[in-house]
């Protein structure tokens, strides 16, 4: 480098790159600008792709859609073996990135799978914010088995509710977008995470519901599960070797309590 800082191996008189791949004596590569000042979309795009070949895996909305921009001519298992390979050299702790932000730059085709996918959170976060529903009270609204965890169908029969008129593929692929274990149900964690990912409403628009959410009645469409084709390992017997690690013991009954009486109609106790 020369004292002014920049490296004298190069130059001849051009711009100093953005972006530069050199040795001690010689440039072997650069990303050169003029002089004028970038914009802030190229600063970005600059900054993002930088973040991926670190390996980073936190990326935020904007930083994925600029990344597929960049990214898509590469085929997604071409970017998981580049992202691979390169993080394979790092010496930092090599954590799954597959529930990560990077999930979407390493797997989406493009960009506009995500367009989609954001849009159908964002449509149902707004109707969700002018009923006066939070995503905790609709995810106990919509959960019409009562469960605890929402299916394909109970999702579908919601968005029906809320006026959208989303496909059954739509709600299927949004369904393996949001789940976090991959069971074919969602959690309320998972339902409340996916609709963070759309402009969160103002915490005011959820004031003042329409009417209570216990008394919300949402009709069940029924439509092809996904949990229904989760694998589970079959059962089998167990051999004497592993029975003889119980230990069981009886003993009879000294008494017993009366919890309840029950009575049939007709019938006299």
């Amino acid at each position: 480098q020369a004292e002014d800082g920049m490296l004298a191996a190069g130059y001849e008189g051009r711009d100093p790159p953005l972006v530069a791949l050199h040795t001690h004596a010689e440039m072997l590569d650069s990303v050169n600008y003029s002089r004028q000042p970038t914009s802030d979309y190229e600063r970005d795009v600059v900054h993002e792709c930088l973040a991926f070949l670190s390996s980073q895996t936190e990326f935020d909305t904007r930083g994925q859609h600029l990344l597929l921009r960049c990214l898509q001519s590469n085929e997604p298992h071409e970017r998981q073996a580049f992202f691979n390979e390169v993080r394979g050299c790092r010496r930092r702790r090599q954590t799954p990135w597959e529930r990560t932000p990077a999930a979407a730059v390493l797997c989406e085709k493009d960009e506009f799978t995500l367009f989609e996918h954001r849009a159908l959170l964002a449509a149902m976060s707004r109707r969700l914010s002018a009923r006066g529903l939070s995503p905790l009270q609709a995810f106990h609204a919509f959960n019409v088995s009562r469960s605890g965890l929402m299916a394909c169908s109970e999702l579908y029969s919601a968005l029906r509710w809320l006026d959208m008129r989303a496909t059954v593929p739509q709600v299927h692929e949004a369904m393996r977008r949001l789940d976090s274990d991959a069971d074919g149900l969602l959690s309320c964690d998972d339902f409340v995470a996916g609709c963070a990912l759309a402009e969160s409403p103002p915490a005011s628009s959820f004031q003042g519901a329409v009417s209570p959410v216990q008394d919300l009645v949402i009709p069940l469409q029924r439509i092809p599960e996904l949990h229904r084709g989760v694998l589970k390992a079959p059962a089998r017997p167990l051999s004497v070797e592993e029975l003889q690690h119980f230990a069981i013991a009886i003993r009879p009954a000294s008494g017993f309590v009366r919890v309840a009486r029950l009575s049939l109609p007709g019938v006299s106790p």
